[in-house]
């Protein structure tokens, strides 16, 4: 079943299968965001606050679909569905409060988060199969949600000041036979490369307080799991609205994944890692993570997809 022309009923996000969106503006991120941080954070407030300013309704997150030990120790859904819907909704509403004069359109902001590994076309089917994961998600979203194709479309592009998507993005979506405007907006990574290489020593007797919000990066975070720091990485964190039980929950599953680093004196340990998904009627999945069994081992981690943001795959 089909409810416009080339899209069929069921929807990936949590929005109903005739949402569309008639605003010419397509505020969005590309991301890896393994774990989600604060930095990461401070980039959603950017667009937000971009939206609610311009009376837009939707802000869009494309998350990378990547999977390996150390750089990208979880796969995507854990960091959407897991983490990603909880903290940004708190943070949403924390930003409403904050800024009283934009609270009415802060509340009313649809944040679309989708993978790179979505199965885009089995809801879009106009989205061709050979195109590259990045363009996939871009057209999901203008077909989705913004009625393409149609004149004015415009994408407005948050990233890092460590990113660039001018020779890539930007040329994609000019030369499309319905052009699509492309703006690249980078934000200042203030000190990030400074935190990001520090030992195990340094971030011991870091004080957290003292880093910049927009230097907690994935790989600062990801250091002080290696270093094995649980109280440092559960001060970053309740930074990225966490709550305790999600902190200590994220923080076992990376250190199953993250080998420790052998800086702090101790025996580099080796970890087995596998993913189990079960597919189950009606999008019911399990997400379940081991760890090979040492002598203090940890108990298994198993995650439930939440009701509310349960997605075919």
């Amino acid at each position: 079943m089909e409810t416009e022309k080339g899209i069929k009923s069921e929807s990936l996000v949590d929005l109903p299968t005739n949402f569309r969106n008639e605003e010419n503006t397509i505020i969005a991120t590309i991301a890896r965001m393994n774990p989600p941080t604060p930095g990461h954070l401070l980039l959603v407030e950017r667009m937000i606050l971009q939206a609610a300013a311009n009376n837009l309704t939707q802000i869009s997150i494309i998350l990378s679909h990547s999977v390996d030990s150390d750089e990208n120790p979880l796969d995507c859904w854990t960091k959407r569905d897991v983490f990603l819907h909880s903290s940004i909704d708190r943070f949403k509403e924390y930003l409403a409060v904050t800024h009283p004069e934009l609270e009415r359109n802060i509340r009313s902001i649809n944040v679309v988060i989708v993978c790179m590994d979505d199965p885009f076309q089995e809801e879009v089917p106009l989205i061709s199969e050979n195109t590259t994961p990045i363009l996939k998600a871009i057209n999901y979203i203008l077909f989705r949600f913004y009625m393409y194709p149609r004149p004015g479309l415009n994408v407005k592009l948050f990233i890092g000041d460590d990113r660039d998507y001018n020779k890539f993005l930007g040329p994609s979506l000019t030369k499309k036979a319905v052009p699509v405007g492309f703006e690249q907006i980078q934000l200042e990574r203030t000190n990030m490369s400074v935190y990001k290489s520090m030992g195990c020593m340094q971030l011991k007797s870091l004080a957290i307080d003292s880093v910049p919000i927009p230097a907690m990066s994935a790989s600062f975070v990801r250091n002080l799991v290696k270093c094995r720091l649980p109280d440092q990485f559960s001060k970053v964190m309740k930074k990225a609205f966490l709550e305790d039980r999600e902190i200590q929950e994220l923080y076992g599953l990376l250190a199953d994944v993250i080998p420790e680093n052998k800086s702090l004196g101790g025996r580099k340990r080796k970890f087995n890692y596998t993913f189990k998904k079960s597919i189950a009627k009606k999008r019911k999945h399990k997400y379940t993570f081991k760890k090979s069994t040492f002598k203090k081992s940890r108990a298994k981690f198993t995650i439930k997809k939440s009701r509310k943001y349960r997605k075919k795959y």
